[in-house]
């Protein structure tokens, strides 16, 4: 089953306009998938917004990005690791009240009794 991440691409203002494409890599540079040409929004000002529905379940490596046409011409490389991403929905969640400094960690726990509990950390 594949994941799906929104990844911010800055590459500045001489950047502006162009068009990106992508390839997932290993931790070798070696190409993982064929180029990707879709998913990219330009937001202006050379920053970008790339959406991509198919990365492998805990996917090791990196999203390597380049113009199209130029792909031996790196621009940027966004590096992705499992223990980074929260591919499960409904796990954790981080609550700020009001203008406190303090943050709140609310992780649902299973309890063994109604399989459902949820326990709140000030930290």
């Amino acid at each position: 089953m594949a994941f799906e991440l929104e990844i911010s691409v800055i590459l500045g203002r001489s950047k502006d306009g162009i068009i990106i494409n992508a390839r997932l890599i290993d931790h070798n540079n070696h190409n993982l998938t064929d180029v990707i040409s879709s998913g990219f929004t330009d937001i202006g000002s050379g920053n970008y917004i790339f959406r991509y529905t198919k990365f492998p379940d805990n996917f090791r490596g990196g999203v390597k990005f380049f113009e199209q046409g130029h792909e031996d011409d790196t621009l940027t490389v966004l590096t992705i690791n499992p223990e980074e991403i929260d591919t499960q929905k409904d796990k954790q969640l981080e609550v700020v009240v009001g203008h406190s400094q303090d943050r709140y960690s609310v992780k649902t726990l299973p309890n063994e009794r109604t399989n459902r509990n949820i326990e709140i950390q000030v930290g």
